[in-house]
């Protein structure tokens, strides 16, 4: 298989922090904003990984077969893994990139956060 393979990080975040931030909770958001940061520039997404605070040990590990680690933003990025630079450091010396989207955060109606919170505690509304 030939091109840029692109592992897309996103994070993992409780839902009962919905009502703040609810683009960190919202780890498809993130992921469908990466894999179209990916398309643009023809890469292949051949991993999704979500984490929270990842130690830099375990989140290298999970690099594997790619070229580019890609976040939806900076602060998306140091809320999936614990040391931001020491991951970014370590995928460096692994020849992989760490990218970032830079993608700002959607507002999210009172709807849609009640729907987020729902989807993530039991796949649908009561």
């Amino acid at each position: 298989m030939g091109g840029t393979r692109v592992m897309v990080l996103t994070t993992l975040v409780g839902s009962a922090e919905v009502w703040q931030d609810p683009f960190a909770v919202d780890a498809k958001a993130q992921h469908d904003v990466c894999t179209g940061w990916a398309a643009e520039r023809g890469y292949q997404v051949a991993e999704w990984v979500i984490c929270s605070n990842q130690p830099t040990d375990k989140a290298v590990e999970r690099i594997g077969q790619v070229d580019v680690v890609v976040a939806a933003s900076p602060r998306l990025l140091d809320l999936a893994v614990a040391d931001v630079g020491g991951f970014t450091a370590a995928c460096r010396s692994a020849g992989v990139r760490v990218e970032t989207v830079e993608y700002p955060d959607p507002s999210y109606t009172e709807a849609e956060r009640e729907d987020l919170y729902w989807s993530l505690q039991i796949g649908r509304r009561p």
